[in-house]
């Protein structure tokens, strides 16, 4: 490899702490093997340790080493293959009598139920307890009992900061009634394993100096991406004398939602001195316009390194279009073909989205317009909510359940039952449904008008119940109804908005279900199709949607958080608009958004493209800015002025007459480099 001199100063390093800033598609990974190469000159390569995030990276690293054909290698283990090794190797867990788990699914699944159970069984409030049995609700408690052992705070403390909504608070004594229940099982599953090593570690200062003396350099890559837990782990680790070497890049720090915390990459320096500061900032990945727009953008951040990240000399022109729209499926789909017309594979495309909520919208016009595309299937329509609600209450309205059995008719009617919930606890709710399935849908409100009298000894209420039953007996004998028109009226009809945002977890929830509900609509709104050639029309997308997530071939269509690491030759940015990029708080009880986080995700989705990149957003009205309706970090990037500088530099022309602090270290770095 022939080395820039930023990449020879990390390599040839040896002496103390480093921390190396990283940017986008610098050649780190490559670095960090030529880095190991020359250690292990001079040392055995057993003596050192390398910590990374994701199974999938560590086990090509690991490739990418063993291919240089080292006499023996490094040990490269993700945080999480560390502590199972320190758990079981030290004997930890017969002592305690505990086991590792590695379930991610069924078993912690049903610890969550039954602590949910506990708590819905002591709250009077009906809408609560409609929440805390939703099926949902489960999963959301894993994430919260995940959160607080990343973050190692008290439980009511990540509450707050993650701005979960006020209606969810009974997750604060759900988490101690999960790990009671855990506990009991005698389990860790996969997030306590680094915080039962921290909580090892700490206590057995014997096993702390044994693995203290293993090695004398440990490395971690993607060090933006690290948590309390895992920071605690590797000072725990780390000698006096040890070498720990850092990388990672904090424009791209965007998990916080699940414990990540870019604020270590800025106290590394303090936290472990003597400390060299490196830095990877020439770019092989895109050219001067991307580069320079996008350093526009993440220099409004405050929670950075001052780094300017240049493109190296050589590499091709990026373009950097923005497009404004008001019908931006459309519009992408015409990018995209424009790309294969010209010779591109759909492999090369990637439209990235802000949230999954913006997929059906996208994943919608693909089918119809067969445009090959993949997605992970727990995303795609077969498994959307309100695609489901869609064909659920279309089969009904069209009589379509008349040919099902009654254990399928029972499931559907279950599920409308529950989308808006009508706070009738589960059980009963199911015991209902299976009592409805044998009875024509006219006859279901005197239907349960009788089963109301009958059950005089309940204290249930079935208003909620007979009013949904009622609204679908309704809107069945509506006659010339279009597909949008029943469902907007059931929506209406059953206070869908208003159950929505009393049920969601966080105003980021609420506005994907008001999203995913929108783009909906505006594919009913286009075919303008009737209830029953709608309810077909539908079913066969989803055939359609199951097919093509099984071929794994196509355009990804993927959200920024997945993107990461990833590079494709044109990179499509959808809905930048100005309430979605960075994300508006919508209601009273979150406690807002964290705008530099927003910015470093759009900073990540640009830094994707290496030919083109596009940029989708609102467009104005006749007489207004045309940036009106478009985020704000569109206006922060300045395009215009770093296209307009770019060529100039590239074309020794006269430079644009506007600059900026950003636009002048960059003409600097580009005249150096001529």
């Amino acid at each position: 490899m022939n080395r820039t001199s930023e990449q020879e100063a990390i390599v040839s390093f040896n002496s103390g702490n480093a921390l190396i800033d990283a940017g986008p598609g610098t050649g780190k990974t490559t670095t960090l093997i030529e880095f190991i190469l020359e250690q292990v000159k001079t040392m055995p390569a057993t003596n050192m340790c390398v910590l990374m995030f994701n199974s999938d990276i560590a086990t090509e690293f690991t490739a990418r080493i063993k291919a240089k054909r080292l006499a023996d290698l490094p040990l490269i283990k993700t945080f999480h293959g560390f502590c199972y090794s320190v758990l079981r190797n030290s004997g930890h867990l017969n002592r305690i009598g505990f086991e590792l788990n590695m379930d991610t699914g069924p078993f912690q699944l049903s610890l969550a139920r039954s602590a949910l159970k506990v708590i819905a069984a002591n709250t009077r409030s009906k809408k609560i307890a409609s929440v805390i049995g939703d099926s949902k609700t489960a999963d959301t408690l894993l994430s919260f009992v995940g959160l607080v052992k990343a973050m190692m705070l008290p439980v009511k403390e990540v509450f707050n900061i993650m701005g979960i909504n006020q209606t969810y608070s009974f997750l604060i004594p759900a988490f101690y009634e999960f790990e009671k229940a855990r506990m009991a099982e005698k389990v860790l599953f996969f997030d306590d394993w680094c915080p039962e090593t921290v909580a090892l570690l700490r206590k057995d200062g014997q096993l702390r100096t044994l693995y203290q003396s293993k090695f004398s350099k440990i490395l971690i890559d993607e060090f933006q991406d690290i948590n309390a837990s895992q920071y605690e782990l590797v000072k725990l680790i780390k000698a006096q004398n040890t070498s720990l070497i850092a990388v990672g890049d904090i424009d791209q720090s965007i998990y916080s939602w699940r414990g990540s915390n870019p604020g270590f990459m800025l106290t590394f320096e303090k936290d472990f001195p003597p400390c060299t500061k490196l830095t990877l900032s020439k770019t092989f990945r895109y050219g001067h316009r991307l580069s320079l727009a996008s350093n526009h953008l993440i220099v409004n951040n405050q929670e950075r390194f001052d780094t300017l990240t240049v493109s190296a000399p050589g590499t091709p022109i990026t373009n950097v279009e923005v497009c404004p729209t008001g019908t931006p499926a459309a519009d992408v789909i015409e990018s995209i073909n424009k790309h294969l017309e010209s010779g591109g594979q759909p492999a090369d495309c990637a439209v990235l989205i802000r949230r999954w909520s913006q997929s059906m919208l996208f994943e919608l016009s693909f089918l119809l317009r067969r445009v090959p595309y993949k997605m992970p299937p727990e995303f795609a329509l077969p498994n959307t909510r309100e695609i489901k609600l869609l064909t659920t209450l279309l089969t009904f309205v069209t009589g379509n359940d008349k040919v099902l059995d009654s254990e399928a008719r029972s499931t559907l009617i279950f599920d409308l039952l529950r989308f808006p919930h009508t706070y009738v606890p589960n059980k009963k709710l199911m015991e209902l449904s299976r009592r409805l399935s044998g009875i024509d849908v006219e006859h279901w409100v005197s239907a349960i008008d009788t089963i109301q009298l009958a059950d005089t000894t309940s204290k249930t209420r079935y208003e909620n119940v007979r009013e949904r039953l009622y609204i679908i007996d309704t809107l069945k004998g509506v006659k010339d109804a279009s597909a949008l028109d029943v469902f907007d009226a059931y929506l209406d009809e059953s206070n869908m908005s208003e159950w929505l945002a009393n049920s969601a977890t966080s105003d980021a929830e609420l506005a994907e279900a008001e999203e995913r509900f929108n783009s909906l609509a505006t594919v009913l709104r286009s075919l303008k199709l009737s209830p029953a050639d709608a309810l077909s029309y539908f079913q066969r997308l989803i055939n359609l949607s199951q097919q093509q997530t099984k071929n794994n071939y196509g355009v990804t269509l993927t959200t920024i958080f997945r993107s990461k690491g990833c590079e494709y030759d044109l990179v499509l940015l959808p809905f930048w608009d100005a309430d979605t990029m960075p994300i508006k708080k919508k209601s009273e009880t979150g406690l807002g958004v964290d705008e530099e986080e927003e910015r470093r995700l759009a900073y990540v989705g640009m830094t994707r493209a290496k030919k083109t990149v596009r940029i989708f957003h609102a467009k104005a009205q006749d007489g207004e800015h045309h940036l009106t309706k478009a985020s704000k970090f569109i206006r922060e990037s300045e395009i215009d002025l770093s296209i307009a500088l770019c060529n100039a530099v590239t074309e020794r022309t006269e430079l644009p007459e506007r600059s900026t602090p950003t636009s002048l270290r960059y003409h600097e770095a580009m005249v150096a480099q001529r």
